[in-house]
C-alpha cells in the first residue's frame, strides 16, 4: 500500500488539499459520523435545539432535546490501471518515476471531479448535487457578473466565509475580469472593487474576489450552466479513505501482448456535512456553506 501517491495527491489537490481528511483503519469498509441536524438559526433550534434562557428568580426552565442525525459514509472504489512493457520493465526506476509522477494526478483529478460532482452512486457525494446548495439566478443568462457574485457572497454563511473558495471554469475568468456595476442614472459603469486580479498584490497566487482565492478547476462547467462558478467552504466537506492506495501487478491481462498490467486502488468516499440550508436567527433568506449561480 502506498502511502506517497496519496500523499502527493493531497498536496497537489487544490480541492482535496482544503476538504477535512478522516483516514479509517483496518478492516474498516467506512464510517458512521454523527452530526447536528440544524436547520435554523433561531434561538432554541441552533446546534439541532439546544434551549438557552436567561433565567431570574423563580424563572422555569423549557427542557430541550437536541436532534442528530447520521452521516453513513462507505468506500468507494476508484481504480486505475498501467500497461508496461518489456522495455519500460527493463528500466523498473523510470517507470516507478513515471508512475509516481502521473497516478497521482489521475487520482487526484477523479476524486476532485467526485467532490464538485459526484452523485453518491459508486462514488463519493459532490457539492453541487447536495440538498444544502443554494443556486443564485443569474442577473443576465449565460453570463456572470456583479449581481451573481454578489448575490453568492450574500448566502453564505457568514462563519463559512473565511474558509470559503471561489472555484470557476477557465471560460469565466473574462467575464470576472471585466465586471462593472451600474452608477447614477446616465447609465456609466464602474468597475466593483470586489475582484482583484492576480498579482495585484506581492506573492498574490490567484485572483480574489471578496478576499477569497478563485481558482481555475476543471471539475466547473462551461459557462453559462450551473457549476461555472462556486463558492464552497470545503472544511465542511468529509472525506474517508483508507490512508493509502493499494498496488497489485499482473502478467496474465496482456499475456499475449507480454505486457504486464499495474492496477492501483484508492477507497474513499466523501459529502458534505449539511444536508439544509440554514434559516439565519434574524429571518429571510437561507444560507449555506456553498452557492452556485443557476443555468
Amino acid at each position: 500500500r502506498s502511502t506517497t501517491i496519496l500523499q502527493r495527491a493531497y498536496e497537489t489537490g487544490a480541492i482535496l488539499s482544503r476538504v477535512t481528511r478522516m483516514p479509517i483503519g483496518p478492516g474498516s469498509n467506512g464510517m458512521k459520523i454523527p452530526a447536528i441536524d440544524e436547520t435554523s438559526r433561531a434561538n432554541s433550534s441552533r446546534f439541532g435545539g439546544i434551549v438557552s434562557t436567561w433565567v431570574g428568580q423563580g424563572t422555569s426552565v423549557t427542557a430541550g432535546k437536541p436532534k442528530f442525525r447520521e452521516l453513513d459514509m462507505k468506500l468507494r472504489k476508484l481504480m486505475a490501471t498501467v500497461y508496461a512493457t518489456d522495455e519500460q520493465l527493463a528500466d523498473s526506476i523510470a517507470l516507478e518515476a513515471w508512475v509516481n509522477q502521473n497516478l497521482p494526478k489521475e487520482l487526484t483529478f477523479r476524486a476532485e471531479d467526485a467532490v464538485v460532482n459526484g452523485t453518491g452512486d459508486s462514488q463519493p457525494f459532490g457539492v453541487l448535487n447536495s440538498p444544502a446548495l443554494l443556486s443564485i439566478t443569474r442577473a443576465v443568462a449565460s453570463r456572470i457578473g456583479y449581481d451573481d457574485v454578489a448575490g453568492m457572497w450574500k448566502r453564505m454563511w457568514a462563519p463559512s466565509r473565511m474558509n470559503a473558495v471561489w472555484f470557476v471554469d477557465q471560460s469565466v475568468e473574462q467575464d470576472l475580469e471585466s465586471m462593472s456595476i451600474p452608477v447614477g442614472t446616465g447609465g456609466g459603469l464602474v468597475p466593483p472593487t470586489i475582484y482583484r486580479p492576480a498579482g495585484t498584490l506581492p506573492g498574490q497566487r490567484y485572483a480574489t474576489i471578496y478576499g477569497r482565492d478563485v481558482i481555475p478547476v476543471e471539475y466547473c462547467a462551461n459557462l453559462g450552466t450551473v457549476g461555472d462558478i462556486i463558492l464552497v467552504d470545503l472544511s465542511e466537506y468529509i472525506v474517508i479513505d483508507k490512508g493509502g492506495v493499494e498496488q497489485a501487478v499482473s502478467m496474465h491481462v496482456a499475456f499475449l501482448t507480454d505486457e504486464q498490467v499495474f492496477r492501483f486502488i484508492y477507497r474513499v468516499d466523501g459529502q458534505l456535512t449539511w444536508n439544509v440550508a440554514l434559516t439565519p436567527k434574524s429571518g429571510g433568506s437561507t444560507l449555506s456553506c456553498v452557492t452556485a449561480t443557476a443555468t
